[in-house]
């Protein structure tokens, strides 16, 4: 009989609610604002980390077309005759080196002069005002852009050089 009165008493101590005194309510509530503190704070820093990361890619790729286009004025300055020749050769080797996806070289009207697409020289782009501002009017700009042939976004360059 003793053995059945101890069953009885566990079970019933198994359906009580587990009731919390104060110092319990404050270490709970600690815990879930150390938790939550945690996360914002995670946010935040992996939201940083992937800015800080986008810039120095940008910055790299800056770098790239910047010295892509003292190349080209160097092509330009040595070559008395056409020179789109060596600037297309410039374009695939270089840009295929450095995980850019595409690049052209426009005349100021606009004309492109080498791409990495070898299809698309000489098409003018003359109706698109972002690539005159650049070829035509020397205006240096970047930004994201809906690239609509790849149906994707891109970053573009514009880095405007005297031909």
């Amino acid at each position: 009989m003793e053995r059945q009165e101890k069953k009885l008493r566990v079970d019933n101590h198994s359906n009580k609610k587990i009731q919390l005194g104060v110092k319990g309510k404050v270490a709970l509530i600690s815990i879930l604002c150390v938790t939550l503190i945690g996360g914002i704070i995670s946010a935040i820093s992996i939201h940083t980390m992937k800015n800080n990361i986008r810039d120095i890619m940008i910055n790299q790729q800056m770098h790239i077309v910047e010295q892509f286009s003292l190349h080209c004025q160097d092509i330009i300055e040595r070559e008395e005759y056409d020179c789109s020749n060596q600037l297309q050769e410039l374009v695939d080797t270089l840009f295929k080196k450095n995980y850019i996806d595409y690049a052209v070289v426009l005349s100021n009207k606009g004309i492109a002069i080498a791409h990495t697409n070898h299809s698309k020289i000489g098409k003018d782009y003359s109706d698109d005002e972002y690539v005159l501002e650049g070829a035509v009017e020397g205006k240096l700009d970047h930004g994201e852009r809906w690239a609509s042939i790849q149906k994707e976004w891109a970053y573009d360059i514009i880095w405007p050089f005297e031909i």
